[in-house]
């Protein structure tokens, strides 16, 4: 039986990585393939203590494994344990493929250079879930393969949500962290609650800017604000199947899972156009999209959405064309021959 040791952040908490390699993780097990989890997010999730934990659980499975596939994003997560995981496993001959994730490849790699991509082409396989990134990784001579992100088994997909224009429930499912610019989504908000003032919104998930965000509310002094916290996937399916509109305000991004699972739910999707959003989704056919830090264009696509409920259900039934190239069925051949090529 093949066996590979799966190098990525596990739930909990469940991040969008962290919920991918685990999905990708189940559906290779049923394959019948062995899989060897390495958590890249114990040691209390910081680094260095952190970074040593990736490292020996490492050091405990390679001798049982046939390749190593290490899912990675950003500076500290790939400096810090993706680096030297890439580096021993080349030592001791292993096949080594890189699962790079991030919207911010291109800062990354313009700022550390030949430093950080050296790593990189030592893999054999570098695999990105989107064609945005692809044509990041190749400006700077990065040869990679779009293998896409995976929906969860055994989730239908769900009939469009009309929105409710009497009391419109609005979601945010990607967590408090910079790069999702929460701060955008709460002012759209405000201008919401002219028109709409028994209009809802839901912050779901933790992040570092948690605090900051909490106390931008309370200064705006806005009613039918709701930090749900950290949900387990019943939770945020439960959100998604009560929601009306999802909301994304992200000024870096590469191919979100939330989308992905607000289309699989049927919920009509605002977004801004960072990073690989544009390659998910189309203005207009499967989405409104908006510049990304304008929450003035953002309310107003919002609005466009309730305002024109029939639709608003019409795009995101375009959207969950999106969903079908995400099942395991679709996307099985690329997995496999990128992890376990004959």
């Amino acid at each position: 039986m093949a066996r590979i040791a799966l190098v990525a952040p596990f739930p909990p908490p469940l991040g969008g990585m962290a919920h991918q390699a685990n999905i990708l993780a189940q559906y290779l097990e049923n394959e019948g393939v062995g899989v060897d989890r390495v958590r890249m997010n114990t040691g209390r999730n910081l680094p260095p203590m952190r970074d040593i934990a990736t490292w020996k659980q490492f050091e405990r499975v390679r001798g049982q494994v046939d390749a190593v596939n290490i899912h990675t994003c950003c500076y500290l997560s790939y400096f810090g344990s993706a680096v030297p995981v890439i580096w021993r496993a080349k030592r001791l001959g292993m096949r080594v493929v890189v699962t790079y994730k991030g919207g911010t490849a291109r800062q990354v790699f313009s700022r550390t250079g030949e430093l950080g991509l050296r790593w990189l082409r030592m893999a054999d396989l570098v695999t990105v879930p989107s064609a945005y990134l692809q044509g990041v990784f190749a400006d700077f001579g990065i040869e990679t393969r779009v293998v896409g992100n995976l929906c969860e088994e055994g989730l239908p997909t769900a009939e469009p949500h009309m929105p409710n224009v009497d009391a419109p429930r609005l979601i945010m499912t990607r967590g408090l962290g910079h790069y999702y610019h929460v701060e955008c989504t709460v002012r759209a908000f405000q201008i919401i609650l002219r028109s709409y003032p028994r209009a809802t919104l839901s912050l779901a998930g933790g992040g570092n800017r948690e605090k900051q965000i909490r106390r931008y509310v309370e200064t705006l002094g806005l009613p039918n604000v709701t930090f749900t916290g950290r949900l387990d996937r019943q939770g945020i399916h439960d959100l998604y199947r009560s929601s009306d509109i999802f909301v994304n305000s992200s000024v870096a991004d590469n191919f979100p899972g939330a989308l992905l699972e607000a289309s699989l739910f049927g919920v009509p999707i605002a977004t801004t156009n960072a990073g690989g959003i544009p390659h998910m989704v189309e203005h207009g056919v499967s989405a409104r999209m908006v510049e990304v830090d304008d929450h003035e264009s953002l309310a107003r696509e919002i609005i466009w959405l309730l305002e024109h409920p029939e639709q608003s259900a019409e795009m995101a039934r375009c959207a969950q064309t999106l969903v079908d190239g995400c099942r395991w069925q679709h996307a099985r051949a690329d997995w496999l021959s990128a992890l376990l090529p004959s």
